[in-house]
């Protein structure tokens, strides 16, 4: 039996497609909890001298809903970076792609190296911006959230994709085909956390 061409492609594009467990709803209710734990914590806790990412928990009991907003902002922000960066890949690449959902589906194969590419560029497009901010000395809400966007998305990654059992489909299941997605990952999140420190 022969196989088609629409047959092919289908197959690659569950293959290639980056499939996260996560809507965009629960990806800004992720983000908004975490930033109200975080402020209630240091606003009913005290926090006195406390210090994250130059956010002084004092800070928070001062900050506007302004500030509140900027660093919401800057916490979606690193989430369309990661997702600008699989885009830029895929078009490095001269590859066409589509969106499916929050998942870009790369039409046609790719190489291993390709894959593995693809699979690291979104991550390493947060962790550039995050550093060339921190370079840059912008160290406002906004940057704060951004700051904390990125080490939530990486850090938190293989517990909101089932990276183990995707079928290829994540950005680490990608990166395994021509790396460690182990030592990566491991890597990334350092970076992530190392954005936090002056």
């Amino acid at each position: 039996m022969k196989t088609t061409w629409r047959e092919l492609s289908s197959k690659t594009h569950r293959q290639f497609e980056h499939n996260p467990s996560t809507t965009p709803l629960e990806y800004v209710l992720m983000l908004i909890i975490i930033v109200v734990l975080m402020m209630a914590l240091c606003v009913f806790n005290g926090c006195s001298g406390w210090t994250y990412n130059g956010i002084r928990g004092d800070d928070l009991r001062m900050a506007t809903g302004k500030d509140i907003v900027a660093m919401c902002a800057g916490g979606a922000t690193t989430f369309a970076i990661h997702t600008l960066g699989h885009i830029a890949a895929a078009e490095a690449m001269d590859k066409p792609w589509h969106f499916s959902g929050l998942s870009e589906i790369v039409d046609g194969t790719m190489s291993n190296d390709q894959a593995a590419w693809f699979g690291r560029s979104g991550f390493l497009a947060q962790l550039a911006v995050g550093y060339g901010l921190k370079a840059c000395g912008i160290d406002g809400y906004f940057a704060k959230g951004y700051t904390a966007g990125t080490v939530i998305e990486i850090a938190t990654y293989p517990a909101r994709h089932d990276v183990y059992n995707s079928g290829g489909g994540d950005d680490f299941a990608m990166i395994e085909r021509s790396g460690d997605k182990d030592l990566e990952y491991v890597t990334y999140t350092a970076l992530a956390l190392g954005l936090n420190f002056k």
